[in-house]
């Protein structure tokens, strides 16, 4: 299905260089501090439910509208996909830029932060090209199931850069979500198609999908690093500027010819799919800022699951029961997830 789609600063510590934010909560382990992991529980749970639980909920918000994106993207198939990258980002970022001068936004950030911003927009960049070209030259499942072991790679490189716990229980999700994926995308290296494929994929190819999924990861990252010093929408109104270049460089790269709607329904449908960067990535930064990394990023899994019901309701698609039990394991991840941010259950072991 298609729509399986840090002020920070580097300080030397006596536990190496890490990103460092100020704004989010963080207890860095020392030599000499025992009970760091025991505090850092504490403080977690001190704060209100729905303090521990906006996280998940931007993030939710997030694999919605994305859904809907996917289902527009859909409908407009048929149009070049630099095309209509490039329209709905520009549209997106003249949304972004009034919703920033309306509420009186500086678009400036400390010249230090430059370095983690531009690495931030080339890996949003490298993202995209990396996810549409697995997309475009592997089958669908083999694609989905590598782009989306992002949650096990974010876990991976927030917990060494960041210095974020990652616990037994985050694992066990991660591993639910990652088996609920594999069933529903059914990939052929594990689920050898009946007839067999005839066009033969160099090896590397693979590579390219699971190079979206690191990408996609240390995006993550570096955005949960910088944390509120930046607002949201201006982060995310020089993505949207980003992707117009993106959009740009990918029409031209694959030679496709500029396509002008001649109804008004793709029209509106590329409006509408603008919105997703005004309100999903939006949120994907806001949920970034409040929650670890490794947990919100968990979360997108849901994209997985929300496209598995478009495909079935709106598009016909035939649910198999081993479909139906991946979304299954996907919900049960997501679920459990909740939970051990409600009660802070850690299940008494970080990694």
């Amino acid at each position: 299905m298609s729509q399986l789609q840090a002020s920070t600063v580097i300080e030397a510590s006596t536990v190496g260089t890490v990103i460092a934010n100020p704004n989010v909560t963080q207890n860095f382990p020392t030599p000499s501090e025992d009970k760091t992991k025991t505090s850092d529980s504490a403080a977690s749970a001190k704060r209100p439910l729905l303090t521990r639980l906006s996280g998940i909920a931007y993030m939710t918000v997030s694999s919605i509208t994305a859904t809907g994106q996917g289902v527009i993207f859909q409908y407009l198939s048929d149009m070049p996909t630099g095309m209509v990258l490039m329209v709905l980002s520009a549209f997106a970022a003249c949304f972004l830029y009034a919703m920033i001068a309306f509420q009186g936004l500086s678009m400036t950030f400390p010249i230090k932060l430059l370095p983690l911003f531009m690495a931030r927009n080339i890996f949003t960049m490298v993202t995209f090209s990396a996810k549409t070209w697995a997309f475009q030259n592997l089958p669908l499942g083999d694609a989905s199931a590598l782009i989306f072991t992002m949650p096990l790679w974010t876990g991976i490189l927030a917990r060494v850069f960041l210095k974020e716990r990652y616990t037994i229980a985050q694992l066990f999700c991660t591993i639910i979500g990652l088996s609920g994926i594999i069933l529903v995308a059914k990939p052929t290296f594990l689920f050898p198609p009946e007839i067999e494929d005839t066009n033969n994929n160099p090896a590397w190819y693979p590579a390219i999908a699971l190079l979206s999924g690191i990408s996609m990861a240390c995006e993550f990252t570096i955005q949960r690093g910088l944390g509120d010093t930046i607002s949201s929408l201006v982060i995310t109104f020089y993505m949207m500027i980003c992707h117009t270049a993106a959009g740009l460089i990918l029409h031209h790269a694959m030679g496709d010819v500029y396509v002008n709607p001649v109804c008004l329904l793709p029209r509106v449908l590329l409006v509408l799919a603008s919105l997703h960067p005004v309100i999903g990535l939006s949120c994907l930064m806001r949920g970034l800022a409040v929650e670890s990394a490794s947990t919100a990023t968990l979360v997108k899994n849901l994209d997985t699951v929300l496209g598995f019901i478009v495909q079935v309701a709106l598009f016909g698609d035939p649910a198999d029961l081993l479909s139906v039990v991946g979304a299954a394991l996907i919900i049960l991840g997501t679920v459990t997830l909740t939970l051990t941010k409600m009660f802070n259950i850690t299940c008494g072991v970080e990694l």
